[in-house]
């Protein structure tokens, strides 16, 4: 069979592969920060436009600067609205193009066509695939990923027939993957282990003049130093570096390399996987922290002595392990110690040792290619049953969350974002025990209070609701939200002079919380100082100028000062 045809026949398999997985995400919901990303994000709602593009990159978003990611969401809701069908096929046909090009890049770079495609394969349909292709809020996985196989694709032919626009063609697809996220600085490290295998530029060329292969690639590490500057300000200015508990460099150390060998393990038997996994702090197990110690000493000893034989294995190891540093926590992002998705690049590493050893071993003879090629079909079906599993998980939040709870055990953020999407089913007393369940687990859990308040008020529960938001604020006397909510409800129970002082105290603690400033100003309103309401709702809008609550309250002060009206349209 011509390769041509191979080529052809695998891609087309990738696909078929990729689709029969993922395809079934199309009919899934919004889950998770679906919300804030999407669905109550009022540019994004807007489409493709000049203003978007403005909004899109001039401003530090949720924590990124990913440009064009933003405009991929924007792209969806041109084409499709905001319904969710359409975002999660955009992700499913970003990850099949994924999964060809990582095949088509490898197969370039070694010449080799079937280690290409199993290690395509194994890639496309881990179960670790699932958040970033289920979740349309990881839009940025699968973006940004695309953008590193395009950059590699590129650079083989610059080194294959250099020129400085086929140089600055590489380049150019580099920064722009780097704006759909900063995961990519990365990249002209690999570039150097590529150098050794399977390119062979580092024996080819005299010692003293190895160092040009840094050099050459020195405009890519100007800009991964440029996006991770970018990226911390980004988190640093919303406050993602800052977690609830602050860990020590020891423990976010120690936590980085229990860490990889949770992902080892993970990628190797993927059970028990989840939405959220909370970060353990100080009080990793010793014997799983010896273990992940000892795997990563064993497997880096192994690939070091393999080198003159095997220098492939080297290489996954190395793109494993270098891939992950972003986002291995020694920079600790919120209250997580790992997450899946974090895994999607870094796992092209060790699906090249696995890929590439095998075809060594199969070239031993005998019936070792057909021992070989049945392990490689029988690995996949596997991973493909349980990924299919896996992403049936993402189907809404209830699914997610009840799994995530499940699987992790004590997990207050993964138990609180259950509560909320069963809350939004219409289950409130179910969402009423789940956030009673975590006062029980964790009486440090502040989003609990507040929400129990609130579905207790809504319930009709006004003064259980009063207690809780009050024992709340005896442990968190600084909780702007908690002030706010206790106001809102005292408020709704005609004790307006208290729900001043707690309103106050919200906008004193959060000066800029427009919602405390719209009732404020309701409250006031209603106890005849009209001037002092206008001015809360001219704040609010100052501070929201899309405050549709505030610009309906101000626009009908007159009907306010003629007596109580209600404070929604």
């Amino acid at each position: 069979m011509k390769q041509s045809v191979r080529t052809l026949l695998v891609c087309a398999a990738l696909v078929a592969l990729v689709a029969g997985v993922y395809l079934q995400a199309v009919g899934f919901g919004f889950v998770f920060d679906d919300r804030v990303y999407i669905t109550d994000n009022t540019p994004i709602h807007q489409g493709l436009s000049v203003e978007g593009v403005r909004w899109a990159f001039l401003g530090l978003r949720m924590a990124f600067w990913h440009p064009l990611t933003w405009l991929s969401h924007m792209l969806d809701v041109t084409l499709f609205g905001i319904s969710p069908g359409g975002h999660h096929l955009t992700a499913v046909l970003l990850h099949a193009a994924n999964a060809v090009s990582c095949f088509l890049v490898l197969r370039a770079c070694t010449g080799a066509v079937w280690p290409a495609a199993v290690a395509a394969a194994l890639f496309a349909i881990h179960p670790l695939r699932a958040e970033s292709v289920a979740y349309v809020s990881e839009r940025k996985d699968v973006l940004s990923v695309l953008f590193w196989f395009l950059t590699m694709g590129s650079w083989l032919r610059y080194l294959r027939r250099p020129s400085t626009g086929r140089f600055l063609a590489s380049l150019g697809v580099f920064s722009l993957g780097l704006t759909a996220k900063p995961m990519l600085i990365t990249l002209p490290f690999v570039f150097l282990l590529l150098d050794f295998w399977p390119f062979d530029r580092i024996n080819r060329l005299a010692p003293r003049l190895a160092g040009r292969l840094v050099l050459e690639k020195t405009p890519f590490f100007v800009l991964s130093v440029a996006a991770s500057v970018m990226a911390y300000v980004a988190q640093r200015s919303y406050g993602s570096l800052s977690p609830v508990v602050p860990f020590d460099f020891g423990v976010r150390l120690l936590n980085a390399v229990f860490s990889y060998g949770s992902y080892l393990g993970k990628l190797v038997w993927p059970a028990r996987l989840g939405a959220f996994y909370p970060h353990p702090g100080p009080n990793i197990p010793a014997a799983a922290l010896l273990v992940s110690v000892a795997v990563l000493v064993a497997a880096s000893f192994l690939a070091v002595r393999l080198l003159p034989r095997r220098p492939f294995v080297l290489v996954g190891w190395l793109w494993f392990l270098g891939t992950l540093v972003p986002v291995i926590g020694l920079v600790q992002i919120g209250d997580m110690g790992m997450a899946d998705r974090y895994t999607y690049l870094p796992s092209v590493g060790l699906s090249i040792v696995i890929a590439w050893g095998g075809a060594a071993w199969a070239a031993g003879g005998g019936r070792r290619p057909a021992i070989a090629q049945g392990v490689s079909l029988a690995a996949i079906a596997v991973l493909a049953i349980l990924t299919f599993r896996q992403v049936g998980f993402w189907h809404d939040g209830v699914s997610l969350f009840s799994h995530t709870v499940q699987v992790t055990g004590v997990n207050p953020l993964a138990r609180y974002n259950l509560s909320v999407s069963l809350n939004m089913a219409g289950r409130r007393e179910e969402a009423i025990r789940e956030l009673r369940r975590i006062l029980a687990e964790d009486p440090e859990y502040v989003p609990a209070y507040h929400d129990l308040g609130a579905f207790l008020s809504d319930a009709g529960q006004a003064q259980e609701a009063i207690e809780i938001l009050t024992r709340g604020l005896a442990r968190f006397p600084r909780s702007h939200r908690l002030h706010y909510r206790l106001g809102l409800i005292l408020s709704e129970q005609g004790s307006t002079a208290a729900a001043v002082v707690h309103f106050e105290e919200a906008l004193r603690l959060r000066p800029d919380f427009v919602d405390a400033h719209v009732d404020l100003g309701v409250v006031k309103g209603n106890q005849g100082r009209f001037e002092e309401a206008e001015r809360h709702f001219r704040d609010a809008l100052s501070i929201d100028p899309t405050s549709e609550l505030a610009r309906w309250n101000l626009r009908h002060l007159d009907q306010i000062r003629g007596g109580p009206s209600p404070n929604r349209p």
